[in-house]
């Protein structure tokens, strides 16, 4: 009889969620992503900072676009900044400081003039 039922959850579409050997829904949440389109000549540094924490995300190259996954731990408490920090410069780019939720992502895109970047969490 078990066999059956795993069988059966098996057989689900993904758009019916998943189900455990007891026939439970599982809650897995999906990751909040950033995602960020370089349309500047520089090649990008992308960290987020958060009081005295900063945390290294992903490098994007000139004119291109590349997403990462965010950590857990910077979607609880006060929110944090992103920064965008060119390769060869020392004038990196700030973002307001943004409070997204799980499962949100961040879409980031960075002008060739910095401060008309712009940012939008979905």
């Amino acid at each position: 009889m078990l066999t059956t039922a795993a069988c059966a959850s098996l057989g689900s579409s993904p758009s019916e969620g998943r189900e455990d050997a007891a026939g439970l829904a599982s809650t897995a949440e999906e990751p909040s992503r950033l995602l960020v389109h370089n349309r500047n000549w520089a090649d990008m540094r992308i960290y987020a900072v958060r009081e005295a924490e900063r945390y290294r995300l992903l490098s994007v190259t000139s004119m291109r676009t590349d997403s990462v996954a965010l950590p857990r731990s910077l979607l609880a408490g006060s929110g944090f900044r992103l920064v965008a920090d060119p390769v060869g410069s020392e004038a990196p780019h700030y973002s307001a400081t943004i409070y997204p939720g799980r499962g949100q992502t961040i879409w980031w895109r960075l002008e060739n003039h910095l401060k008309q970047s712009s940012l939008w969490i979905y």
